[in-house]
C-alpha cells in the first residue's frame, strides 16, 4: 500500500482521475465479454480467422512503417 501511494504522490491529481476512470470502464466493459453459449450438436466453428488476419496485417504493417520511420 506504501507503494501505491508513493507512486499516485508523483502523479497530479488529473492523471489519477484519469486512471480510476479507465480502470472502471475497463472492469465494466469486461462484464459484458462472456462466451457464447454452446448451440447443441454445433463442434463450435468460430469464424476467427476473418477479423484477426487483418488486425495482424495490419499491425505488421505498422511495425514496418514505424521502423522504416525510425531509420530515416
Amino acid at each position: 500500500m506504501k507503494c501505491m501511494k508513493k507512486i499516485i504522490g508523483y502523479m497530479s491529481q488529473p492523471q489519477v482521475q484519469k486512471i480510476l476512470l479507465l480502470m472502471v470502464i475497463l472492469c465494466i466493459i469486461t462484464i459484458g465479454l462472456y462466451a457464447q453459449s454452446d448451440p447443441g450438436d454445433d463442434p463450435g466453428n468460430a469464424p476467427v480467422d476473418g477479423g484477426l488476419s487483418l488486425l495482424l496485417a495490419g499491425g505488421i504493417g505498422f511495425g514496418i512503417k514505424q521502423l522504416r520511420k525510425k531509420r530515416n
